[in-house]
């Protein structure tokens, strides 16, 4: 999952680290809800690990998943420039 957070706080252009720290800052909110989505759907982590990784709770990462995927669905190429795979929907 270090991969994971590096390559979303790359994306995000965030400090490392930045997605494990508690803020209302609107960029790492979105980082924190798309590594979830990316971490519990795509590489089949389960929502506990995602909150332990990131210091929430399971219904907090269940939350930050459909978040996400709701980010996703909005920016199709998200997933596949932050993973630098092709996904085929």
């Amino acid at each position: 999952m270090a991969e994971l957070e590096a390559r979303v706080t790359g994306y995000f252009e965030l400090a490392a680290g930045d997605i494990r720290k508690r803020s209302r800052n609107p960029q790492a909110a979105r980082a924190r809800d798309v590594f979830c989505y990316l971490a519990v759907r795509l590489l089949n982590f389960s929502g506990a690990e995602c909150g332990r990784v990131l210091g929430i709770g399971r219904a907090a990462a269940s939350h930050a998943v459909r978040r996400g995927e709701s980010l996703a669905d909005e920016y199709p190429a998200l997933s596949s420039a932050i993973l630098g795979i092709t996904l085929n929907d």
